[in-house]
């Protein structure tokens, strides 16, 4: 696609005359009527792009909001040149990027609306483009989606020679022998069976040891999906802010380089965060920590008064816990807010010296997989300055969700 470079205020001008052309003049041809509302929304939208802000939108419904980001996104890809900013934002790039495009990644909490975005609203909208000559090749969008939504190769041979095929569900079956071949994606892939899912996913420890690492259709995916012929990278909320701990991390990034993001449906953002920055603890993990060394017969009488002490220290600590649930008020049905006090820190403390002490009692050659659980319910618990605490009542167990502590 070749876009002849104009001033950056002959650009701007460009793109709000793009966005009328396409609203005012070309959707009413193809069953689109115009909305002042959703007219403006989108003039909003490129501006916040161009001034590289951030923009709060509320759209109300039946405006047309995703028509409105979209035609924004296309006008700022096709009349407003990359600038200087944007790039210094990726320092690690060499000349040869300098002249690949960047992508826009829109994140949204639905599936529904991001299989929409890729397979009706992109396409319609690059067709309207391509049959009045605004651009020159199709738009592409690919939707993103985490490791376990996919078909490992590897796994799925595995699975299949131990399984007893013969006495299978004939569908569930037949649905397993397709996968050899065609779609990966399991989320477009009828009657697998949740246990099958979970056996023939991508594991978290793939990696470049598989053997059939180079002819992994899941691999061949991922490089398609960050081609610079893709223009939009079509998310969830928890893919969106897993990228953006990758690059803090140092990892590679999930996505490639872009120059603008559209968050849609950002009401559901906090939630996403919660899960991805947070650690949750429920009573009953530090319950079968006790119960599970229990049944080492070999204990030492120190380490089963450790484990009585874990006991009642882990229930005084979610008893307290409680109280400040009871003392919230009453519109706070399902979570509540607050700091923690010297008391709440001080009972945490004593659940972290007793299980460093179990672990300490505890031989490798035959707790392995305990030292494991004790080590991570260590670091969740262990809080130098705590952020914020949710407490919450679910399925009649009470759990605490809280920040990890930022750098």
């Amino acid at each position: 696609m070749h876009i002849k470079m104009e001033s950056p205020k002959k650009s701007l001008s460009s793109a709000h005359d793009f966005i009328d052309l396409l609203f005012l003049d070309l959707l009413p041809h193809y069953g689109k009527p115009v909305r002042e509302s959703q007219v403006e929304l989108s003039h909003q939208m490129l501006d916040a792009m161009v001034g590289r802000q951030i923009a709060l939108c509320e759209a109300g419904v039946g405006i047309g909001k995703t028509f409105s980001y979209l035609i924004a996104a296309i006008a700022f890809h096709l009349y407003v040149p990359v600038e200087y900013p944007i790039l210094m934002t990726y320092s690690h790039l060499n000349d040869f990027s300098y002249h690949t495009p960047l992508s826009i990644v829109i994140s949204t909490s639905s599936i529904a609306l991001q299989q929409a975005i890729v397979g009706e609203y992109i396409p319609f909208l690059s067709r309207i483009l391509l049959e009045n000559r605004l651009i020159k090749s199709p738009l592409q969008a690919v939707l993103r989606k985490g490791k376990g939504n996919y078909v490992c190769e590897t796994r799925l041979i595995r699975h299949l020679e131990n399984k007893n095929l013969p006495h299978q569900n004939p569908t569930e079956k037949d649905a397993l022998i397709r996968l050899r071949q065609g779609n990966i994606d399991l989320g477009l892939t009828e009657n697998v069976s949740d246990y099958d899912r979970r056996h023939i996913c991508v594991s978290g420890s793939c990696g470049k040891n598989c053997p059939l690492q180079f002819a992994c259709r899941y691999s061949h995916h991922l490089m398609a999906a960050k081609s610079p012929a893709i223009l939009f990278q079509v998310c969830n909320h928890n893919y969106l802010l897993a990228d953006q701990m990758h690059r803090q991390c140092g990892k590679s990034p999930l996505l490639p380089n872009f120059k603008a993001v559209i968050i849609d449906e950002a009401h559901k953002l906090s939630e996403a965060a919660r899960q991805m920055y947070g650690e949750s603890l429920e009573l009953p993990e530090l319950d079968e920590i006790v119960q599970s060394a229990m049944l080492i017969t070999t204990l030492s009488k120190d380490c089963m008064i450790r484990l009585n002490k874990l006991l009642d220290h882990s229930h005084q600590l979610f008893t307290h816990l409680d109280q400040v649930i009871q003392s919230a008020d009453e519109e706070t049905l399902n979570s509540v807010d607050f700091d923690p006090t010297h008391e709440t820190l001080c009972i945490m403390q004593s659940v972290i010296n007793d299980l460093q002490q179990i672990d300490n009692f505890l031989l490798h050659s035959y707790s392995k997989n305990l030292k494991h659980q004790i080590a991570k319910l260590i670091e969740k618990i262990r809080i130098r300055k705590v952020c914020g605490i949710l407490l919450a009542i679910a399925c009649c167990r009470m759990y605490f969700i809280y920040s990890k502590p930022t750098t």
